[in-house]
Formats: C-alpha cells, structure tokens, sequence
C-alpha cells in the first residue's frame, strides 16, 4: 500500500462506502466516505477538530469524518480498500463491482487483489465475538 502515500497531499484521502448502495448517485455530496482506511495528513487543528467533534456528538467514526470532512476528501478506488468480509456472503455484487461494471465477481480474484478486507458482515458480529447458534 506505499503508493498510497505518493498521493497527491490532501487533508484526508478515503474510499467511498460502496455497500450502502449510494455510489451510483450522480452528486457526490450525497455519497457517503468511510472511514476503515484513512490517509490522513497531520494536522493540529484537524486532530482537535476531530476530537471535539468526538466527544461532541458522540458518535461513531464514520459519522465524525463524513460530517467535517464529507464534501472535501480526496476520494480513492474501493475496489482494493474497502472489500467487506460480508461481500463474500452475498450473492449480488453490483454495487462492489460498479467502478468497473464490465467485470464480473470473482471472489478468488478480489480478494488477491485487495490490499485489505474489512471484517464487517452485518448483522454478523465481527469474527472475534460470540455469535449465537442461529448466527
């Protein structure tokens, strides 16, 4: 993932949330960004912003960086940092596979390009905590 840090130098850099079905919008400032992979260039002010907007709001993560940082981030392909585990379980894959929409699922293929997979399976629990039988 070295790369990434020869990006252009923005405030924060991040994928888009594809598997909330908003990245076909045509208005980027609908399209939510997710916060699993950051690049985020240090920055003081930014650090404390954040922080305040943390104990603030109290919400989760993704919420805080798509409320300061939603209509300014540079925006990255999530096709290789934002494959979830649950992908794996579904059995359509038009919204993962969107930025090229001539490919077709390969799950092999994804997951050896990816340079990470996000354990997030809703409503499965992450892999580290108790599931009940049902699940």
């Amino acid at each position: 993932m070295d790369h990434y840090f020869l990006a252009p130098l923005s405030r924060l850099a991040v994928p888009r949330a594809y598997w909330l079905g908003d990245v076909d919008q045509s208005s980027f400032a609908e399209q939510t960004i997710c916060s699993h992979v950051m690049l985020l260039q240090p920055n003081e002010y930014y650090y404390h912003t954040i922080m305040n907007e943390t104990q603030r709001s109290l919400d989760f993560d993704m919420e805080i960086i798509n409320h300061l940082f939603k209509n300014s981030a540079m925006i990255l392909s999530y096709r290789r940092l934002a494959l979830l585990a649950g992908e794996f379980r579904k059995k359509e894959h038009r919204e993962y596979l969107l930025e090229e929409p001539d490919s077709e699922w390969n799950a092999h293929a994804e997951v050896s390009r990816s340079f990470l997979v996000h354990f997030s399976d809703w409503p499965l629990p992450k892999p580290w905590m108790l599931r009940t039988e049902e699940q």
